[in-house]
């Protein structure tokens, strides 16, 4: 007597490999096909990050096809087919050269100066990003090569969001320092220039995506190990050095939410916090010690130097380092033409 497997413990063959391969080809062909929609999602994204609107920028990246010449580069290396990889690479570079010059050339025509958080929010990547790139690439490579879940393919490339970086580097590359945050007095500050931390968010998706995409083939049976061990230890090596800088991003984040902790934890002490509001924690690393600079919404008088001091004992004592802190208040305060109002 045959057992049948339960039908949820059952799971698809993947698709063919020279079916597979004839897909593969179309997707990293540099194509009207290609360069049309990536034209109109750049457009989308663009105005999308500017007006710091998130369902236009969900949906500039559904339309957005660079995930495809993306996949397909990593199944040109699990294949070791030279030909496709030419074509995706050069799919790859020419889609970001127009996705920078689209959004480089509509900023500069919209003029507007004042970003928002969906902007400023893919300047500063840190490993969070990386292990949602890793995601993004295994469940992007898996959703090609199977045809009952390749619906998914639209979630991926929303988790991956590829076209929404690159739009922040033209963004970052047309305004320079003239860019400001939005609500925000000075410019805009964060670990990475606009334009450099945005380009490596992609570069973070970019080599994620490249490195696990071609190791899920290669598990799948569309190549061998042997003949991709080139191409795998390149996009290793590239993901690793990508991952240097995101680390550094990482721990300062990590510092930032040690601050927070500590805040939230001594305000138990001292009830007369309860009005006051820190918007922004910056912190500036020092030869010998670290500087917190907080930026608070309170009333005159609420804090103190000895408040001050207080914070920088707590934080000395969690960190086993020296640090100064500076606090940055804005008081609450309206000032019309007929003077101040309480």
């Amino acid at each position: 007597m045959v057992r049948r497997i339960p039908q949820w413990l059952q799971w698809e063959p993947p698709i063919p490999p020279e079916e597979l391969a004839e897909g593969m080809e179309s997707a990293a062909a540099p194509s009207i096909d290609f360069y049309l929609p990536l034209l109109v999602s750049a457009i989308l994204a663009t105005l999308g990050l500017i007006a710091n609107s998130v369902a236009v920028i969900i949906g500039a990246m559904v339309i957005a096809p660079l995930m495809d010449p993306i996949v397909a580069l990593s199944y040109a290396i699990a294949r070791r087919n030279r030909r496709l990889l030419f074509n995706a690479s050069f799919s790859i570079l020419t889609g970001i050269v127009l996705v920078i010059a689209v959004s480089w050339a509509v900023t500069r025509l919209l003029n507007y100066q004042l970003l928002g958080d969906e902007v400023v929010s893919r300047s500063s990547p840190n490993l969070i990003d990386l292990g949602i790139a890793i995601a993004s690439g295994v469940a992007g490579s898996i959703a090609r090569s199977r045809r009952r879940i390749a619906s998914a393919l639209p979630g991926v490339a929303i988790a991956v969001a590829l076209v929404p970086p690159i739009c922040v580097t033209g963004i970052g590359l047309a305004l320079g320092d003239a860019a400001l945050l939005d609500g925000a007095p000075d410019p805009v500050k964060n670990d990475y220039e606009l334009e450099a931390g945005a380009f490596l968010l992609f570069l973070t998706n970019f080599t994620a995506m490249i490195f696990c995409g071609s190791v899920v083939f290669l598990i799948q049976g569309y190549g061998r190990w042997k003949g991709a061990r080139g191409g795998i230890l390149t996009s290793l090596l590239l993901l690793a050095l990508v991952t240097i800088p995101l680390s550094f991003t990482f721990a300062k984040m990590r510092f930032r939410s040690g601050v927070a902790s500590t805040l939230v934890e001594m305000s138990v002490d001292y009830p007369e916090w309860e009005g006051v509001e820190v918007g922004q924690i910056r912190i500036h690393s020092q030869p010998d010690f670290r500087l917190v600079q907080l930026h608070a919404d309170a009333a005159p008088g609420v804090l103190t130097p000895e408040h001050v001091a207080a914070i920088e004992s707590a934080m000395r004592k969690r960190f086993k380092r020296e640090i100064a802190v500076h606090i940055i208040i804005s008081n609450y305060e309206v000032l019309t033409s007929e003077g101040a109002e309480e």
